[in-house]
């Protein structure tokens, strides 16, 4: 184990990141808050790092948003590439200072101290780390907490460094520490009561859907196996789906507007193995993982021209993960558009969707105490649109 004592050690705190930049297959980074990114014109994340997770804390807006916005910059724009920041919240702060990284070889290295991402800290200050090769159970060990904090944290996005609230440190001494970064984008669903029978609704779809689940997954085998025709499985799968007779067997999400783009001639067979991919060999994988797979997979449908990878495909994606994947159809992108949610430009199809499905777990959770998953946050949505629409047509017809 090496000690670093800064302020004298400090070129060789620098020389450590830059190492894991230029060797790091996988790297894990965390800072209790972010005041520079002096590596955006050093030196670039190598090309064979196929994982790469931040976590910046947020407490009392010490982050900076040109930090952040560098930091983004620099960042490749790809799957598995994330930059997050720890929302605060009341009676906890996010505190760590850590650098975790796997290099071609397999070794693996820590370094940790009381050094924060500041130009201070990288520079000046009186810091005290250490820095040492790890066994790979202890670093598995903090990619596994890494990826908790990964799953409770936002992405940061051009719009969420708009919507951040840095403190003003000319003043800071006026600022009572105790108040909390107020959350960047704040998704509290109003009036809670008015979607109890909504709620409902949803809950006895999903109950039902649990019930049909093993039916499913017969169907998608036997299509993705060869054993039974895109037209039969099309045909099969939509007896049990345009079930809108029987409340008590249906458990489709959404409306008719799917078949337009749905049909018989569409390729089931490729849609449905690469379903079956994420259901049996990724749904155990992190959560970042499983994102970027999902989100290569529908890359790789656009690709291929499926027409079925949209509305179908993430339905299909909420049916089996509610917790994990949203419907993605036209009253979720009205509802995006009357909030002023701006997805990031110039992301892939695939990536645009994931970044969705991030925002979603972030209403779930902000909403917790009256949903239990994206699937009910996707009824309430179709509600919220529904009612919008009377409303507009009432005023037409007075």
């Amino acid at each position: 184990m090496e000690v670093l004592i800064s302020p004298r050690n400090n070129p060789k705190l620098n020389a450590i990141y830059e190492k894991a930049f230029k060797e790091a297959t996988e790297l894990y980074l965390a800072t209790a808050f972010l005041t520079s990114w002096s590596w955006k014109s050093k030196v670039q994340l190598n090309g064979r790092c196929k994982k790469f997770l931040a976590v910046i804390g947020t407490s009392f807006g010490l982050t900076r948003k040109n930090a952040c916005s560098d930091f983004l910059n620099w960042l490749p724009s790809k799957p598995n590439m994330h930059l997050k920041a720890y929302p605060a919240k009341p009676g906890r702060t996010f505190h760590p200072k850590m650098l975790a990284w796997k290099d071609a070889d397999g070794k693996c290295w820590l370094l940790v101290g009381s050094s924060n991402l500041t130009s201070g800290a990288m520079n000046e200050n009186v810091e005290m780390n250490t820095f040492s090769e790890i066994k790979e159970m202890q670093y598995n060990a903090i990619v596994s907490w890494m990826t908790n904090c990964s799953s409770e944290s936002q992405p940061i996005t051009k719009q969420w460094v708009e919507n951040y609230k840095e403190a003003d440190l000319k003043n800071y001494k006026s600022v009572n520490i105790e108040e909390e970064q107020e959350e960047v984008f704040d998704f509290k669903i109003p009036n809670p009561d008015d979607y109890k029978d909504v709620l409902e609704y949803r809950r006895c779809q999903c109950k039902h859907f649990a019930e049909q689940k093993e039916y499913i997954l017969n169907l998608l085998e036997d299509c993705s196996s060869g054993k039974m025709t895109n037209e039969k499985f099309w045909e099969s799968f939509c007896d049990i789906w345009n079930n809108r007779s029987d409340d008590n067997n249906r458990f489709r999400f959404q409306g008719s507007g799917v078949e337009r783009s749905c049909t018989s001639s569409n390729n089931w067979s490729e849609i449905t193995t690469v379903l079956l991919d994420i259901i049996n060999n990724h749904s155990n994988d992190s959560i970042d993982d499983m994102d970027a797979f999902v989100s290569k997979s529908i890359d790789s449908l656009k690709e291929s021209g499926n027409r079925a990878r949209g509305a179908w495909f993430s339905e299909m994606l909420c049916q089996f993960f509610p917790e994990r994947y949203p419907v993605h159809n036209d009253p979720v992108d009205e509802w995006i558009r009357d909030i002023g949610w701006k997805p990031t430009s110039g992301l892939s199809e695939g990536q645009t969707y994931i970044e969705l499905a991030i925002r979603m777990r972030d209403v779930v959770r902000q909403n917790r105490s009256f949903v239990n998953n994206i699937a009910e946050i996707d009824h309430v949505i179709w509600k919220i649109c529904h009612d919008k629409k009377e409303l507009t047509q009432s005023i037409a017809d007075a």
